[in-house]
């Protein structure tokens, strides 16, 4: 819809003013077609790569004074050496069945990189308080409020510098985080 993309929109405006993403690298977990990212990178100038299982085929789009490569495959440690100053994860963190081990193997695969983030889920509290049991679906199998949300990420070792909801009386919520490249991570097997 019009409202959605407007507000896809001040997301990557958002994200690209505070997080100086002008000529960084940025990386995509579970990108779909890429068009957030690919937003994201014409907004700034950097270069993005989407990972997703469900992109059709390996490819390389314009994106304004940046580019997007999309890559048809799970993001995993074998990517570690793909350079990343931004990760972004939407909607995906609800489909995982283990959000503590993946969210601890992208702090891991990061290691002692310092990059940002931003991660955005359905707000299950939300729903559930306004009784809204068509937003439940079986394909989702987490669900999260504002606070366990930002818990999730602080415990897998990242440093949450913003949380909260958004989107339409707060349908989601997001984190933003940073990595402290002096702090040691967690080996997670």
């Amino acid at each position: 819809s019009a409202e959605f993309r407007e507000f896809i929109a001040g997301v990557a405006g958002r994200l690209t003013a505070r997080c100086d993403l002008k000529g960084k690298r940025i990386l995509e977990v579970g990108c779909g077609a890429g068009e957030f990212l690919q937003l994201l990178c014409e907004r700034s100038g950097a270069l993005g790569v989407g990972f997703d299982p469900t992109v059709v085929e390996d490819r390389t789009l314009p994106a304004g004074a940046g580019e997007v490569r999309l890559v048809r495959d799970y993001y995993s440690p074998k990517y570690a050496d793909v350079p990343c100053d931004f990760l972004c994860c939407l909607s995906v963190l609800e489909d995982i069945p283990k959000p503590y081990e993946f969210a601890s193997l992208l702090r891991q695969i990061l290691g002692r990189r310092a990059a940002g983030g931003y991660f955005e889920v359905f707000n299950a509290f939300r729903a559930f308080a306004a009784g809204e049991t068509w937003s439940i679906h079986y394909e989702q199998c987490n669900y999260f409020s504002a606070a366990s949300f930002q818990r999730l990420f602080s415990t897998a070792g990242f440093d949450v510098i913003a949380s909260g909801g958004c989107y339409g009386d707060d349908q989601y919520v997001y984190v933003e985080v940073q990595t402290n490249a002096d702090r040691g991570v967690q080996s997670y097997s």
